[in-house]
């Protein structure tokens, strides 16, 4: 049941703004964006123009070790890496 109700949401719920310009829909970011003026009751002439440039920035892998580098960065990791062996000792514990 739950299934039909995510598949729906999926359909139903346009991608952001946000999304489309960081995945180098351009084009399609400015319509969304013209689309949500529209909707609050701004005029296209009252939207400034949108500059975006399309040269796409070098993605820009991390690696373990910058994880560790960071003392915020490290605590998080420590932090969810204990929840998630819980996490999963708390599932065998009631599993079995």
């Amino acid at each position: 049941m739950n299934i039909i109700g995510v598949i729906g949401i999926l359909l139903l719920i346009p991608e952001s703004p946000k999304y489309l310009y960081a995945s180098g829909r351009i084009k399609e970011c400015i319509q969304k964006i013209r689309y949500i003026a529209k909707i609050n009751g701004k005029k296209a002439e009252e939207i400034e123009t949108i500059e975006i440039s399309e040269v796409k920035q070098k993605e820009v892998k991390g690696k373990l070790k910058d994880l560790l580098q960071d003392r915020r960065l490290r605590f998080n990791l420590i932090i969810f890496v204990f929840l998630w062996i819980i996490a999963t000792f708390n599932y065998y514990l009631i599993y079995f």
